[in-house]
């Protein structure tokens, strides 16, 4: 949980202090008082274009590199995830814009993710727990459906800072769960009926990311809230499926 957050803070102070680059070089542009596409008789005090239409659609493809957490999303102890895995999403998304302001948006995205992680034996013990196997391997595909509403804040210019939650909705479709190929170790499916992994699962998003014109940067953290493991031959048996995605859009529409 705290690597997670971590790593959101680093990724958003970064994110920041791009935009604040950003906004600065359009301040000190010459096309206009307030840089090229700011039209001070147009905008309000609260950076609201009074003459757009109150409601808005803007939809486009959007891509991620994924950082995969398949662990204990609660824990703080070092057992509770194996090493950091690693992924990545692509889909399409839709978003519903208030004067530019509140937004909700969803969409459909398809994603990938592998990770080490530690089995145990499910009927062996030794004293002071349970016999260490191995260092497997999970790799899983899955559907997404991302749920997402939050405020855009007017930086400057075009330039905007938006603040989300919401939820997510996954659906794993193919995974694999692999020794490093000895022979002597217990195989595993990752789904289906004698599976070791739950198929849907959820999540809480909680989200920064900076608008420029058409070109949407952010990073997302998808903290698991599902107990995936369905038998207990994990670290834990509350086994998430978190991750922080990185995330670029490319909008189209008004």
């Amino acid at each position: 949980m705290r690597i997670i957050l971590l790593i959101i803070a680093c990724l958003s102070f970064c994110l920041s202090q791009a935009a604040e680059s950003y906004a600065a070089e359009i301040y000190h542009a010459p096309d206009s008082v307030g840089g090229p596409g700011y039209n001070v008789e147009t905008i309000g005090g609260d950076g609201v274009d009074e003459n757009a239409p109150a409601w808005k659609f803007r939809w486009g493809p959007r891509a991620s590199v994924d950082i995969f957490f398949p662990g204990k999303t609660t824990s703080t102890e070092p057992q509770g995830y194996g090493r950091i895995g690693w992924g990545g999403s692509a889909g399409i998304i839709g978003r519903y814009e208030w004067r530019s302001s509140w937004f909700v948006e969803s969409g459909l995205q398809f994603v990938y993710g592998q990770s080490p992680v530690k089995v145990y034996s499910e009927d062996e013990c030794i004293e002071g727990g349970r016999r260490f196997l191995d260092d497997y391997h999970l790799c899983r595909f899955a559907i997404q459906l991302p749920i997402h509403g939050g405020y855009r804040f007017r930086v400057f210019g075009d330039t905007g800072l938006s603040l989300s939650t919401g939820v997510l909705l996954s659906c794993g479709i193919a995974g694999e769960l692999d020794s490093d190929g000895s022979e002597r170790l217990p195989e595993y499916h990752l789904y289906g009926d004698d599976g070791v992994w739950r198929r849907f699962g959820t999540a809480v998003a909680v989200g920064v990311h900076f608008d420029f014109h058409e070109i949407t940067v952010g990073v997302t953290g998808n903290l698991g809230v599902t107990k995936m493991a369905r038998r207990d031959i994990f670290a834990t048996r509350t086994m998430n499926e978190s991750e922080v995605r990185i995330d670029f859009t490319y909008w189209f529409g008004n």
